[in-house]
């Protein structure tokens, strides 16, 4: 296993092990996939408060009885509810209880909260870090501005920024990849198994070549990038092997240029009148109807967090999204897929005729 490094030389598996999606899954096999995943190199395992309502945390707990604790690397989040002082510092004792262990490996922002500044967050967490409660502090799902911010509060000592990075998401290589680079900032990249449609015949050709599964070069090529470990989830043992092993071999430089150019991103620019809502999810999970007028997503009925008023009032003031909307096309009509609640924060902020950067996929 290919190992990178958080900014202090710690080493860390290219391949972790992700740890949503958890609410329809046999509790005893997950923990079994995550123990054999340890014991095949992937030793770190990255969870979070929301996934499942606790669930993911407490099966992390089980698996951390079965194994030596120093033996594995456990990252988790907070919810952006849970960001103020006396919020966050209940919400990593409880985490800690449902973990079962007495420290945090890396203990991660889910989500900013607009409502909460940054800097008594970042306090907190601070003094959790001090009190050995956590080791490392990280972020998920920020623009580069919130961490570039992070990262001068914490004096050049945050961890890591998650955010999805796949061959159908390459977004973060503009400005957050970069700046992770530059500034020693381990990247997690996660749902990097997302499908990729058509364009899979490159990938099969690539496999075919070195005898491996499409899934393993996509791991391969994504983790190729400097200080990025990639964070796939699976339930399968055979599909965990094959994780573990997928940086074992080589893409030679003609394999990593087809890659690249194949799945070339172009953002475009389109009005919020011309996106249909009408089939797009929602939630953390994926798991919620995502809301199909400016009304339902006012009532916030589904208690979503941030909610679509309180990001639109983040959007106003930095003037983009964190990231693109997502988007499937048919003819002139555009079915949004990905990017529910900030595709309503942009209208409540800017209305149905300011141009939003969107993904087609």
């Amino acid at each position: 296993m290919i190992q990178k490094k958080l900014f202090d030389g710690t080493k860390i598996p290219a391949i972790w092990q992700g740890g949503g999606g958890i609410e329809t899954v046999d509790s005893k096999a997950q923990v079994k996939v995550w123990i054999e995943g340890i014991r095949f190199g992937c030793n770190a395992i990255d969870t979070a408060e929301r996934y499942g309502g606790g669930l993911s945390e407490r099966l992390v707990g089980e698996t951390l009885k079965k194994i030596n604790r120093k033996d594995v690397f456990i990252a988790t989040k907070v919810a952006p509810e849970n960001l103020s002082g006396p919020e966050l510092i209940h919400a990593c004792k409880q985490a800690l209880k449902r973990l079962d262990t007495n420290y945090i490996d890396l203990y991660q922002i889910h989500w900013n909260n607009p409502l909460i500044p940054l800097e008594e967050t970042l306090d907190v967490m601070m003094e959790l870090r001090d009190e050995g409660k956590i080791r490392y502090i990280g972020v998920c799902n920020f623009t580069l501005q919130q961490i570039e911010l992070c990262n001068m509060i914490l004096n050049g000592t945050l961890a890591s920024v998650q955010m999805e990075y796949n061959l159908t998401n390459r977004l973060c290589e503009r400005d957050i990849l970069p700046y992770c680079e530059n500034n020693n900032i381990l990247f997690l990249g996660y749902s990097p198994l997302k499908k990729v449609g058509p364009k899979e015949s490159v990938l099969m050709t690539i496999a075919r070549k070195h005898r491996v599964m499409v899934s393993q070069v996509i791991l391969n090529w994504l983790t190729s990038t400097f200080n990025l470990c990639s964070l796939p989830r699976t339930t399968s043992l055979k599909h965990l092997i094959e994780n573990a092993q997928a940086t074992e071999f080589i893409l030679d430089e003609d394999d990593e240029q087809k890659i690249n150019d194949a799945f070339k991103q172009t953002i475009v620019q389109l009005n919020p009148s011309q996106i249909s809502c009408e089939h797009c999810m929602s939630g953390l999970e994926g798991n919620l109807p995502g809301y199909k007028t400016q009304e339902e997503a006012i009532e916030n009925r589904y208690n979503q967090k941030p909610t679509p008023l309180e990001l639109s009032k983040e959007i106003t003031e930095i003037g983009s999204l964190s990231k693109p909307l997502f988007v499937h096309q048919h003819g002139n009509v555009y079915d949004l897929v990905g990017g529910n609640l900030r595709y309503w924060a942009w209208v409540l902020a800017f209305g149905m005729d300011k141009k939003v950067d969107c993904v087609i996929t």
